[in-house]
Parts: C-alpha cells; sequence; structure tokens
C-alpha cells in the first residue's frame, strides 16, 4: 500500500497567518496540523491545534492535575471574548520546530514507522516539487480498510 492516496491536499501556514486561518484549515480538511512555511516556501515548523490550544487556553497547573479537575469548572471556563481573541493571534507564537516528512510515494508501513518513531500521527508529504499534503493515521486505517474490501 502507498500513500498516494491518502495523502490530504491542505493550505500551508506563513508567517501572519491567524489561529483562526489554521483552525479552519484543519478543520475544513479533518487533520490536526499544518506545515509552517517560510516566504520561499520552504516548511519550517508546524502548527499543531492541539499545541495551540495547550499554549492558549489551559493553564500548566491544570494540566499538572488534569486528573483531579471535576466536570463543572464553570468558574474556569474559557469565554466566548477570550476564544475570539486567541483565534485573532497570529500563529508564529505557536509553530513547533519539529518537522517530519515523507515522499508521497513511501508505503503506508513507512510513514507508519515514523509516527511511532516521532509519537505523531500525522506526517507531511513533500515530493521534489514540494509540499503534497498531510498524511495521518486515519487515512492508513481507511486505506486498509479499502483494500481489504471493507466498507468505509
Amino acid at each position: 500500500m502507498k500513500l498516494t492516496n491518502i495523502v490530504i491536499a491542505t493550505k500551508v501556514v506563513t508567517y501572519g497567518s491567524t489561529v483562526a486561518e489554521a483552525f479552519s484549515e484543519c478543520v475544513r480538511c479533518n487533520v490536526l496540523g499544518l506545515p509552517f512555511v517560510d516566504s520561499d516556501g520552504r516548511i519550517r515548523g508546524r502548527f499543531s491545534i492541539g499545541h495551540t490550544i495547550k499554549l492558549a487556553c489551559v493553564p500548566e497547573m491544570m494540566i499538572l492535575n488534569a486528573d483531579l479537575l471535576g466536570d463543572e469548572l464553570s468558574s474556569l471556563m474559557m469565554p466566548d471574548q477570550q476564544a475570539g481573541e486567541v483565534l485573532r493571534l497570529p500563529v508564529d507564537n505557536f509553530i513547533l520546530g519539529e518537522v517530519v516528512t515523507i515522499h508521497s510515494s513511501s508505503p503506508c508501513v513507512k510513514a507508519a514507522a515514523l509516527m511511532q518513531k516521532h509519537r505523531t500521527t500525522y506526517l507531511f508529504a513533500v515530493d521534489d516539487d514540494g509540499y503534497k499534503g498531510v498524511v495521518n493515521v486515519r487515512g492508513i486505517a481507511r486505506r486498509m480498510l479499502e483494500v481489504g474490501g471493507f466498507d468505509v
């Protein structure tokens, strides 16, 4: 099984892109991250929904004590106004440096191995002519179902 059929074409984020733009593209394409590219189109990092929410919305003390938190946290809820402020921020301060890429014609097993090695659920497909899209574990599972003759 090759990755060719499971690459999800997405836009990229650049300096000055907003969190709202990045979230919108991630939600539209059902992916958890996007490449962050410089003005020459080179991938310099990655934008992650989870990392952004962690940095912008969840205090470290809540993370450390997450198992102790109850289900009624109304006094700690994020007000709608604060959510809007986060969405208007540039992505620049939320970019992660580690980027794992793979050629779009690579076998799925290589993608799965790289994801396990780097503890991620997605990679960026980059060929000789540039960025192609995101490859994720859901795409690999979907492809396995398809080639196995199961309904998707």
